[in-house]
């Protein structure tokens, strides 16, 4: 069971934003005076009408965004609830789309994992990897690149640093976004494909080839009891041998099971908060 782990007591206030495409506000849960949020958007990926929520800095003027990609599950409420406060409280702004089919987005698509498991029942368990790395190569990272265009038209975004960042499936996107989607800043993979990495042959080629041309600086993140820290030391030596920017910390376990060890990248964020933010702070001298 994962833990939130929210220093400030729950305000029943909503904050309105003026957004391009409309915002809903919804009732905030550990906020404080720094931040507003969180907010609810809508955007557009193609034909498809995606939400997302925004937290960001009051302070004025355009700021860091982190573009953030959830994992694989159906609801992200209690994880985003988490994780974005984190990130706002650190300067940035922090925006969590809902890609096609899932959390806030799931009348809009196939769930992912419905998509997987009819294939595996279909062709075998060995047709469930190449269409992991299709539906990612495909239209998952077309909704990140959506969001990605729809952010950066926010007034206080600096739409020069937006990085892309996320957990487990949402690390997976990630890596992909990094050699693949225009305008990013950095990105920041938390426990991308530690739960899939070792039976996923197809997978595991393409991400490494993807950090092998990534185009902007990688962050690799886990907690120490994460199912496979496998992931992480393969692409970072990657990135590393092809001369590509790249950062990997191994933290110590996070708490008391592995499933918590996987949701460090939304739970842990007291522990990698500094270390993220000297990495963003840094890139240039980033290796």
């Amino acid at each position: 069971m994962r833990r939130a782990r929210s220093r400030f007591a729950p305000i029943f206030v909503a904050l309105a934003l003026s957004l391009v495409h409309g915002v809903r506000p919804i009732l905030a849960q550990g906020r404080d005076a720094t931040i507003a949020g969180p907010d609810t958007v809508s955007f557009r990926s193609g034909a498809l009408t995606l939400r997302g929520i925004i937290y960001r800095p009051v302070s004025p003027g355009r700021h860091l965004t982190i573009l953030f990609n959830h994992g694989s599950g159906t609801d992200y409420t209690r994880e985003i609830a988490a994780v974005g406060p984190k990130y706002a409280r650190l300067g940035y702004v922090f925006f969590a789309p809902a890609r096609r089919g899932q959390w806030l987005s799931e009348a809009t698509g196939q769930y992912i994992v419905d998509s997987l498991d009819a294939i595996e029942k279909l062709k075998g368990e060995a047709a469930r990897d190449p269409l992991l790395v299709a539906l990612m190569k495909g239209p998952q990272l077309d909704d990140v690149r959506a969001a990605r265009d729809f952010i950066v038209t926010q007034p206080f975004v600096d739409p020069r640093r937006v990085v892309a960042a996320g957990n487990s499936f949402g690390g997976i996107v990630t890596v992909f976004a990094s050699a693949n989607l225009d305008g990013l800043y950095a990105a920041v993979d938390f426990a991308g494909a530690a739960q899939t990495w070792s039976g996923a042959p197809t997978l595991q080629a393409a991400m490494t080839d993807a950090v092998k041309h990534a185009r902007v600086p990688v962050f690799f993140g886990q907690a120490e009891n994460d199912y496979d820290l496998t992931p992480s030391r393969v692409m970072a030596a990657a990135m590393s041998a092809a001369r590509r920017p790249n950062q990997i910390r191994i933290f110590p376990p996070f708490g008391t099971s592995t499933p918590e060890g996987h949701s460090f990248g939304y739970f842990g964020g007291a522990t990698w908060g500094p270390v993220v933010a000297e990495f963003l702070a840094h890139l240039p001298e980033v290796r």
